[in-house]
């Protein structure tokens, strides 16, 4: 209802492009997921935990490093940069890969001179720790590129390198598993090489165009980005510190199992981060023009959705956990429940961190997430050696809802939030409940049916008004 009431008032203009821009990176997003999903127990059933853990630690330690190498710099920074230098893209674009790549010959050389240091604290070898810098560069510099991409809802080359990605990172990996003997390691070699074959060309293009450095945009880019930098790397390290914990204090075998239900969980993240790809950019248009009763409709509409997603999901993990794992993994089922709740909070987090970066009072995020980090390092120190690895799962949770409450209360000292509204806490609860309903019934199929047609049935008006907002241009097209 809201996003047809939008178009009577002439409010939703605009809004169909984004949304079919956005459809179609969701539909690339889950056929990439789809791949994923055929390759993991593919990889369960070759690796033994331990090795399966191996690369959980390496993507672990790339979000982190991805912070510091990326001096904070994120999607919505960028979006800020291209909105006040409309005219200016590619300058500002190419300072930024510039930046970064000034950033990235820095942290090489530190890996030289420091390489026992680094290794002992990753827990990899030195060559590894070379791959694994050289890689964050190149994912961290396809972030600028793709949100200019996508600040424009070019989704063509996005998708392409998406998918390419998806279809050859689990090819090369199986060649190289049955070729290598530190089969561990074979998962590494084929994301970095991957990486390289895809984002090499992608760099050149654009920055071959010569636009010259702009020391205003450079100075820009570090005003916004840098209080930034305390927000990026707590977020990073809520994300990924509880697998170094465990890694640390349980060891590979209890990482791996714990990886593979955070897999599973955050395929529905990954869909949420298609869903905020597509959106986040057209949201800070809307606030940017005034049109916030725009941008809370969207916005609350997109929460009840995707909450309904998540609780679906939810509902049948018992049979999609048995097809990623083997026997010997089917212990961390139960972590799945609250990792699906900390991927739908996390989402709203990244909805409100859109409507503080618009007021670009940048280290509000920095607070919140500082506050969240430290509840969520505490806990995991003091929990998972004493209850296991489960436990962690909970701790994401109560992280990002905590995250969630500290960006809600700052955004109240300025009149509120202008993207989400009340109403998005009734999915929420309702997605928390049903998570727990999942769990006590897992072992009965019937009632998880009923609950899934009852899922479906109360987010069937959200589905109708995205449609709608999808279709918008062309009923406009057929008039």
């Amino acid at each position: 209802m809201g996003v047809r009431r939008m178009k009577r008032n002439g409010d939703g203009k605009g809004l169909a492009k984004p949304a079919e821009a956005g459809i179609g990176n969701l539909i690339v997003t889950l056929i990439s997921k789809g791949i994923a999903i055929i390759a993991t127990p593919i990889f369960t059933r070759l690796l033994v935990p331990e090795e399966y853990g191996v690369y959980s630690i390496y993507v672990s330690f790339m979000s982190v490093f991805s912070v510091a190498l990326g001096i904070g710099i994120s999607a919505g920074a960028i979006y800020k940069g291209l909105l006040r230098y409309s005219g200016s893209e590619e300058e500002f674009i190419s300072s930024a890969i510039v930046l970064m790549a000034i950033s990235y010959l820095a942290y090489l050389s530190l890996s030289f001179i420091f390489g026992s240091a680094l290794s002992a604290f990753t827990s990899l070898p030195r060559h590894i720790n070379f791959l694994l810098i050289t890689e964050v560069f190149l994912g961290t510099a396809q972030t600028v590129i793709f949100a200019s991409e996508r600040h424009h809802y070019r989704y063509k080359t996005i998708c392409l390198i998406n998918l390419l990605y998806a279809i050859l990172t689990p090819l090369f990996a199986i060649i190289l598993i049955n070729a290598s003997p530190i089969r561990g390691n074979a998962r590494i070699y084929a994301s970095f090489i991957v990486s390289l074959i895809l984002n090499v060309p992608l760099i050149i293009r654009k920055i071959s165009k010569s636009h010259p450095l702009s020391r205003e945009m450079l100075g820009y880019i570090f005003k916004l980005s840098a209080p930034l930098l305390p927000n990026a790397v707590a977020m990073s390290l809520i994300a990924q510190g509880d697998k170094i914990i465990i890694e640390h204090t349980l060891g590979g075998a209890a990482l791996g199992k714990y990886s593979l239900a955070y897999s599973v969980a955050f395929i529905i993240s990954a869909v949420n981060t298609a869903a905020h790809s597509a959106l986040q950019p057209w949201l800070m248009r809307k606030l940017a023009e005034g049109k916030e009763a725009v941008a809370r409709e969207i916005g609350g509409g997109a929460v009840t959705l995707l909450s309904g997603a998540a609780l679906l999901f939810a509902l049948f993990v018992p049979e999609i956990f048995k097809f990623f794992a083997a026997e010997e993994y089917r212990e961390a089922e139960g972590s799945v429940y609250p990792l699906i709740l900390a991927a739908m909070l996390l989402l709203v987090s990244r909805i409100a961190a859109s409507d503080i970066m618009d007021s670009e009072k940048v280290w509000r995020l920095s607070a919140a997430s500082s506050a969240s980090f430290i509840l969520n390092i505490l806990l995991n120190i003091f929990l998972i050696p004493r209850i296991g690895y489960h436990i962690a799962a909970f701790n994401a949770a109560a992280s990002y809802l905590a995250l969630v409450i500290f960006e809600l209360l700052l955004l109240g000292r300025e009149g509120g939030s202008r993207i989400l509204s009340r109403e998005c806490i009734k999915p929420l609860l309702a997605l928390a409940v049903g998570c727990a309903l999942a769990f006590a019934f897992r072992t009965v199929f019937i009632s998880r049916g009923i609950l899934a047609i009852a899922t479906v049935i109360s987010s069937a008006p959200s589905l109708f008004d995205v449609m709608g907002a999808f279709f918008g241009k062309r009923e406009k097209k057929k008039a």
